[in-house]
């Protein structure tokens, strides 16, 4: 997973701050929440089948432009959306996150060589 444990736990944290609210305010927080990662899987499932497209040479190379225009369009749709949802929460705290970095060679997507 890569939410580092010593996070982990505040999520569980909200949700049960979420769940003591009332029933209204339960609905509207939960409601917002569902909205956002309904749209940011959205933006990533784009981006993801836009890749596979071209990882598999499913496209034509006229499509292709089209094609990384829609991973494009659908990672600055993710970015803002992370980032007007953080906007709230900035109060210039950095957060030491130890993240692996991201491998490029290393897609879960096979080409169209090794499927």
């Amino acid at each position: 997973m890569l939410i580092p444990e010593d996070i982990k736990p505040i999520w569980k944290d909200l949700a049960d701050l979420i769940a003591s609210l009332p029933p209204d305010e339960q609905t509207r927080l939960t409601t917002a929440i569902a909205w956002f990662v309904h749209e940011l899987r959205q933006s990533i499932g784009i981006i993801y089948y836009a890749e596979t497209l071209l990882r598999r040479g499913e496209t034509s190379s006229e499509d292709a432009s089209a094609v990384l225009d829609s991973i494009h369009k659908a990672n600055q749709r993710a970015i803002k959306l992370v980032t007007d949802l953080a906007q709230p929460f900035d109060r210039g705290i950095t957060l030491p996150l130890n993240l692996p970095p991201l491998r490029h060679d290393q897609s879960p997507v096979p080409s169209k060589d090794q499927s």
